[in-house]
């Protein structure tokens, strides 16, 4: 799976769903909610792989953030989703929406 924006869709979804308040989605310019998700989510990569490793060329260096950016929608446990997988939520909102 290449890296691309809809690689985050899961992450992005869980997170706006939970939020207080009205769920406005990134879609809205000038929400400073929206990019409190986006940068945590940059800062996560910068310290959980980024900056661990150094990369011999530029195809190694999507290789591992594709690595991650799997591990971090589909294992990694967030405290701010009770301790779920952003891909667990966003599935079980999912189904409750349908």
């Amino acid at each position: 799976m290449g890296f691309s924006s809809c690689r985050l869709l899961p992450w992005f979804e869980a997170n706006l769903t939970l939020a207080p308040g009205p769920n406005f989605g990134v879609h809205f310019k000038g929400r400073c909610i929206d990019n409190i998700f986006v940068e945590r989510l940059w800062r996560s990569l910068k310290y959980e792989e980024i900056y661990l490793n150094a990369y011999d060329d530029l195809a190694q260096a999507r290789k591992a953030i594709d690595k991650y950016m799997d591990f971090f929608n589909y294992r990694r446990q967030h405290q701010s989703l009770g301790y779920q997988t952003p891909d667990a939520v966003y599935t079980e909102n999912m189904k409750q929406a349908a």
